[in-house]
């Protein structure tokens, strides 16, 4: 089948895990002998008149369309702004001069993904809408975010959901929220998935220059990975780990993400000091692929303290590294780690207990070897394959039912 797979992020230019999990399904799909290209937005722009070029990721040719550019803020922010006047050319382009059988939207919240579903309509292409969560900082923030995101949400976000063939959702918690975007019988829930598993094994040498590199040798790394947002819980791990102290003085909490536009880095960063923890919490932003692996290689336990995880791609990260894992008991992390007898599922926003249960892990060798030991069966229900597997019967069903139809 000829897929066409809209995006709002793609690697290497994305943020969160939504761009990595169309990455991996582009390349599976491809294995799969489909024909693919990804349109994704691209907030990395320099004018308004930056022009649309191609790459290709493996098989798949990749379209990028910039974006209009904005003020120096952050990469949430960016991703949300419409195509400049070159994209949507682009855009109209492919539509136009493409025969796709199906039509495959990511993200909630995005115009550049709007415009596709849009197109889709009144090309009466098929569509299906997969999403990877909907936005909830403008329901935090109140004010004039809240009514700019309600009127989105009536005006384009519901009607373009509801308009689709079928809608995806990556859990079941997350589908129950569709359910008033999306009639009931058109939702489907298919899990996120892992490229490969992630092998923490590195030569020594080049583990040692990482720690090095960030000051964390001969520390026992507490690594917490995400975007800097409320909704990650980074507050209360940094509220829980001076009570780490007593058990563990060479512990060292280790956030790698980056500020997701909102300015709650800064409010971490002052919760940090009114702790007194400036030299036990290290931030970090810059970490490439290869870095992350090994960190997650050296750490002694993740930490997922999030208020909201709609699915939660670095629990499937970490349970494939062979890390034990301390998580908060709700949405998407609760059906990962659930079944998984290396992870310990709490409430999270009580730093006692938060810090109760990382201490309790940290002594328990057993648990650690065993995470480690059983690391590759502890994702093999999230298989890529099975992921791609999924979506192409959806696709098949979906074309076939619109051509018969």
């Amino acid at each position: 089948m000829k897929v066409l797979l809209v995006t709002p992020e793609f690697p290497p230019h994305s943020l969160g895990g939504g761009g990595q999990i169309v990455k991996i399904l582009a390349h599976r799909l491809g294995d799969r002998g489909h024909s693919v290209v990804v349109l994704s937005g691209l907030h990395k722009v320099r004018n308004f008149f930056d022009r649309p070029y191609c790459t290709t990721s493996k098989d798949a040719k990749v379209v990028w369309l910039p974006l209009l550019p904005t003020p120096k803020v952050g990469f949430q922010l960016n991703t949300i702004m419409p195509p400049n006047l070159y994209s949507i050319v682009e855009l109209v382009r492919v539509f136009l001069k493409s025969d796709f059988d199906i039509v495959h939207i990511h993200g909630y919240g995005h115009f550049s993904v709007d415009m596709a579903a849009v197109l889709s309509r009144l090309s009466r292409k098929p569509y299906i809408y997969t999403i990877h969560g909907f936005p909830k900082e403008p329901l935090r923030k109140g004010g004039i975010l809240k009514a700019l995101y309600d009127i989105y949400n009536l005006v384009l976000g519901k009607p373009l959901v509801r308009s689709a063939a079928k809608t995806i959702a990556v859990s079941n918690s997350l589908a129950k929220e569709c359910e008033f975007y999306a009639l009931p019988q058109r939702i489907i829930v298919i899990p996120n998935a892992l490229d490969s598993p992630v092998n923490p094994d590195t030569s020594a040498l080049r583990m040692h220059e990482v720690l090095e590199k960030y000051n964390l040798l001969g520390k026992k790394i507490v690594l917490a990975i995400g975007r800097l947002s409320v909704a990650k819980g980074f507050q209360y791990a940094i509220q829980a780990f001076p009570l780490m102290f007593k058990d563990f003085p060479d512990a060292q909490l280790v956030i790698v993400g980056k500020d997701d536009g909102y300015g709650y880095s800064a409010e971490l960063r002052r919760l940090v000091l009114q702790n007194g923890l400036k030299s036990r919490v290290s931030f970090l932003s810059g970490v490439n692929d290869e870095e992350k692996t090994v960190l997650l290689g050296q750490a002694s336990v993740v930490v997922i303290p999030s208020i909201e995880e709609v699915f939660g791609l670095v629990a499937l990260e970490a349970m494939a590294a062979g890390k034990p894992i301390v998580a908060s008991k709700l949405g998407g992390l609760a059906e990962i780690l659930a079944p998984d007898k290396y992870s310990i599922l709490i409430d999270s926003t009580d730093p006692v207990r938060l810090a109760l249960a990382l201490v309790s892990v940290l002594k328990d060798k057993e648990k650690i070897i065993g995470a480690m030991k059983n690391r590759k069966n502890r994702t093999e229900r999230f298989s890529s394959d099975k992921m791609a597997e999924q979506y192409s019967c959806v696709y098949k069903k979906t074309a076939s039912k619109i051509r018969s139809g």
